[in-house]
């Protein structure tokens, strides 16, 4: 796109075109009951739950007799986690590059798509969505967001106003937003935004696991399992603070294993708080898609997080798969995964006397630990992917072939 094209693109974006005046049926001929979806997001790099989220979209989209996909990688590079930054600071140089590219792809290929389809976390979508909204509007395609993680509402609210503004034009434009999160979704409706869908986080429903495979613990032990990243603000730190109190205070036998990328800024201490314990280790990352069968295995989750980005964790899904019960923390929307004294145990955030306390209670009543890992399955089908991302598919569609 030349910078004459540019020029006309934003000033048609400036002007408040509406995305139903953009959206029309597109004519595909002999295949005109077959979408093809332009699909952005993380196709490979770092493990984590955006990459596996991504994954299983892909997926399932191929198998979509509908569908014809095409997919940009939105990626960051392997090794991004290897600087000593916090989880706030990602955004570099590097970045600045990645989104320049990914640019330059989305305007060469949006005008063969039918529909695009941008999965990206928030930072990232204040630089994609206002350019590709008035690229993709001026070729006369409808263009979604599907959210990665749940605090789009906290990060747009923290702008300062004149960008708070000109971001929130561009979303309130934007086809549909793909909100992971019910507390989300209601947040941005009340900004203004009248095109919002909750569209949860989800799992293969081929990966849920039989709940009796678990053999049960004896009373006054507890097989505990943190799987995250190791970072601070995942509540790691609270986690080794608790089990070194029951360590010291208690005669029970509460043993944690911990899984997942260590952040090198979290790594020193994160070694010197584990080396005080008996009764924990680190056991290294596991590939996607292990997480079900290595949650088998325990007799509860822990992830005592305060992450400011959290929305739908991941891992909370996959303990449902697993058939696990579930100690986390009344933050953000972890209540619409987890009912406290249901499917699992809700503390407040950055409270190591709570979190000893809800292990030492699921240690002295392991009935309790089973009964809790059986609900959480039964939660299961509200997430599972087969069924989520049909309902995004439909959506998309929508736009394209109106009833």
């Amino acid at each position: 796109m030349d910078i004459m094209n540019e020029i006309r693109v934003q000033e048609q974006f400036d002007a408040g075109v509406s995305p139903s005046e953009h959206a029309t049926p597109v004519n595909t001929g002999d295949n005109e009951e077959r979408t093809r979806l332009l699909f952005l997001g993380p196709s490979e790099g770092p493990i984590g739950g955006a990459l596996s989220l991504f994954q299983s979209y892909a997926e399932i989209f191929s198998r979509d007799p509908r569908l014809d996909i095409e997919v940009i990688n939105t990626a960051p590079p392997p090794d991004y986690r290897a600087a000593k930054r916090t989880l706030r600071t990602l955004v570099n140089g590097e970045t600045v590059t990645r989104t320049g590219r990914i640019l330059r792809q989305f305007s060469t290929k949006i005008g063969k798509a039918d529909v695009a389809l941008v999965f990206t976390n928030n930072h990232f979508s204040f630089a994609l969505i206002p350019p590709m909204v008035a690229i993709a509007h001026a070729k006369k395609k409808p263009i979604y967001l599907k959210t990665i993680g749940g605090d789009l509402d906290v990060a747009i609210a923290g702008l300062k106003p004149p960008l708070r503004q000109y971001v929130l034009k561009a979303f309130r434009s934007l086809d549909g937003i793909l909100a992971e999160t019910q507390l989300l979704k209601n947040a941005l409706e009340a900004m203004g935004c009248d095109n919002v869908y909750y569209i949860p986080n989800c799992r293969s429903q081929t990966d849920q696991l039989p709940v009796e495979t678990r053999s049960p613990a004896a009373p006054g032990e507890l097989r505990a399992i943190f799987l995250s990243q190791i970072h601070e603000d995942k509540g790691v730190f609270v986690l080794l603070d608790a089990l070194q109190r029951l360590e010291m205070q208690t005669d029970l036998k509460v043993m944690c294993d911990f899984y997942g990328p260590i952040f090198p800024a979290t790594e020193e201490a994160f070694r010197h708080q584990l080396g005080k314990l008996n009764r924990a280790e680190y056991q290294g990352v596991l590939p996607i898609g292990a997480a079900p069968g290595v949650l088998a295995a325990y007799d509860v989750l822990v992830l005592p997080t305060h992450y400011i980005h959290e929305g739908h964790p991941g891992i909370l899904i996959e303990a449902m798969q697993a058939g696990t019960a579930v100690i986390s923390t009344q933050h953000r929307a972890i209540p619409e995964l987890v009912t406290d004294g249901v499917d699992g145990l809700l503390v407040p955030p950055r409270d190591p006397d709570a979190l000893a306390e809800a292990l030492t209670h699921l240690a002295r009543h392991p009935e309790k630990v089973a009964f809790m890992g059986a609900a959480h399955a039964d939660r299961f089908v509200e997430f599972s992917s087969e069924r989520v991302i049909e309902t995004v598919s439909d959506i998309i569609r929508s736009q394209i072939y109106p009833e």
